[in-house]
């Protein structure tokens, strides 16, 4: 698949939209006004855009970066059944992304000794069916500071399971970010900002049911999720991030058909 990056421009809307729109993936940076209706790019209904330094356009991703904080406040992208069967490996091809400026975005040098890694919003494996997807899942616009023993811990359990449920129930329309205090310690020569916690939300592109989880920026063990399930709004409020649509939040963790998700994913991958 031929890569499409580019900063989405922001642009005031003077109209009001009656239907979401298609924005194509060129360049701007100066935040729309607030909309009835959401953005939709690549099938994917975008939070608001207004709080974003720039909105950077993947072909499988779209993620809000803030220029200062050097990390994305969301990323969004759509995960379905047979994505999550992709067999191609880890490429680990950590990079700047090109589609922002020196000055306004993070580089793999950034986290070095600094104790955290440099943590995927949209995990890589769920990407594994395109070498370009793939690969631009290692974008630092993808990137913000995790403890090592919540990002290959606790956090990879959800990600595994958001991979389950894609495979069970249907495509998904995944949202992704930090929870960020007033004033966030800083790491790097650029001052990567390091959230507090992290939050994701999962929705049934079928039947608009959502889950929404939050955990903390510290060592989370693999294993149960369900103690950081969390309802949508409280998620909302604590990220300063409006997740779009009419969502029935659930109240339970959906069912996890683990076993049989790894077994598909092994036969696919022979």
């Amino acid at each position: 698949m031929k890569a499409s990056v580019s900063i989405l421009v922001l642009v005031l809307a003077t109209t009001a939209c009656s239907m979401a729109q298609d924005i194509p993936p060129t360049a701007i940076n100066a935040p729309p006004a607030a909309a009835a209706n959401p953005t939709v790019v690549n099938g994917v209904p975008l939070p608001s855009t207004a709080k974003c330094g720039a909105v950077v356009t993947h072909d499988a991703y779209v993620a809000c970066v803030d220029n200062d904080l050097k990390i994305p406040l969301w990323v969004a992208y759509r995960l379905t059944g047979e994505h999550t069967l992709g067999c191609l490996p880890r490429t680990n091809a950590f990079h700047a992304d090109e589609a922002l400026p020196a000055g306004q975005r993070a580089t793999p040098k950034d986290y070095a000794k600094s104790g955290y890694d440099m943590g995927h919003q949209a995990p890589d494996k769920d990407f594994a069916w395109d070498a370009q997807a793939e690969h631009d899942s290692f974008s630092m616009a993808n990137m913000a500071p995790q403890l090592p023993g919540l990002n290959r811990m606790g956090w990879e359990s959800l990600e595994e399971d958001v991979r389950v449920w894609a495979w069970d129930r249907g495509a998904l329309v995944v949202y992704v970010g930090p929870v960020m205090d007033k004033s966030p310690k800083r790491i790097g020569n650029n001052g990567v900002a390091v959230p507090s916690a992290f939050w994701k939300v999962v929705v049934d592109e079928k039947t608009r049911e959502a889950l929404a989880f939050e955990m903390p920026q510290a060592n989370i063990p693999k294993g149960d999720i369900s103690p950081y399930l969390k309802g949508l709004s409280d998620v909302e409020a604590d990220s300063g991030t409006d997740i779009p649509g009419l969502l029935a939040t659930s109240s339970a963790i959906w069912a996890i058909k683990a076993k049989d998700w790894r077994a598909a994913k092994k036969a696919a991958c022979r």
